[in-house]
Formats: structure tokens, C-alpha cells, sequence
């Protein structure tokens, strides 16, 4: 479970650098979910071996496979978030550029 709480700290990090400096692309972003929730998968795999191999009573298994579905909603959740933020940022950058653009003056049309 451990390696469970690291793996999210890294990607909450990973995350946070993606939003503040936006260097890194969504297609970045989205396998870096991906692998997350695969790491999530072998969590749960490792897991239901030990329910089988250690005979592990139900209520303790119960709370961890609940823990590795808040993982798993935690990623989603913030990936989601993230990609809006970013779409945000580009909206806001993009308006205030417009706003603050000197104004073009119209050309004058010629008398016929």
C-alpha cells in the first residue's frame, strides 16, 4: 500500500508541474494517468494473490481494494481536472493578448 501513496505523490507532483509550467503535452498527461491506473491494476492483482496465498479476512481486503478504487478515482479526477485547467489557462492567455493587442487602425477606402 505504500508503494500505492508514492506512486500518487508522484503523480499529484507530476501533475501540479504540468498545470504551472505547461510543458509537458496532453498525450504526456494522459499515458502518465494510464500507467498510474496500470499500476493500480497490479496493486489489485498483487493484492487479491495475498487475499488467496494469506488467507486474508474479508473486511481487511474490503478496505484495501476500497483504497486502490479512491486511487484510481483520484487519478481520473484529477487528470480531468488538469486537462480543463490547461484549456482554461489558454482561453484566459489567449483573451487577455486580445484585450491588450494595440488597435489596428481601418484602412481608408477609397472615394470612387
Amino acid at each position: 500500500m505504500l508503494k500505492a501513496v508514492d506512486a500518487l505523490s508522484n503523480f499529484q507532483k507530476s501533475l501540479s508541474e504540468y498545470v504551472m509550467n505547461g510543458s509537458t503535452t496532453d498525450e504526456v498527461l494522459l499515458r502518465l494517468s494510464n500507467t498510474n491506473l496500470e499500476e493500480v491494476n497490479a496493486f489489485q492483482l498483487e493484492l487479491m494473490k495475498e487475499i488467496e496465498v494469506n488467507k486474508m479476512p474479508l473486511h481487511r481486503s474490503e478496505l484495501y481494494l476500497s483504497i486502490l478504487q479512491l486511487y484510481r478515482e483520484i487519478i481520473n479526477r484529477y487528470t480531468v481536472i488538469v486537462l480543463l485547467q490547461r484549456e482554461l489557462n489558454f482561453m484566459l492567455t489567449e483573451r487577455h493578448e486580445e484585450e491588450n493587442a494595440p488597435a489596428v487602425p481601418a484602412k481608408p477606402q477609397a472615394q470612387q
